[in-house]
């Protein structure tokens, strides 16, 4: 299960590793995302890299 903006989701559900539960109708827009975890897990690499990751994607759709 994945709850993902249309952008990022939009590969994997082309390739069918994702499935939309709704149509296009029931969608929400949504102006930003949140990452939520403990601030003592702020520097696990997993975490870092999660991060950074999550940073790129921003960086390029604002483009």
């Amino acid at each position: 299960m994945a709850l993902d903006g249309a952008i990022i989701a939009a590969g994997h559900i082309a390739e069918r590793k994702l499935v939309p539960l709704f149509g296009v109708a029931r969608c929400i827009k949504v102006q930003a995302h949140y990452a939520v975890y403990p601030a003592r897990h702020a520097t696990r690499p997993a975490v870092a890299a999660l991060l950074g990751w999550l940073r790129q994607q921003a960086a390029a759709s604002a483009a």
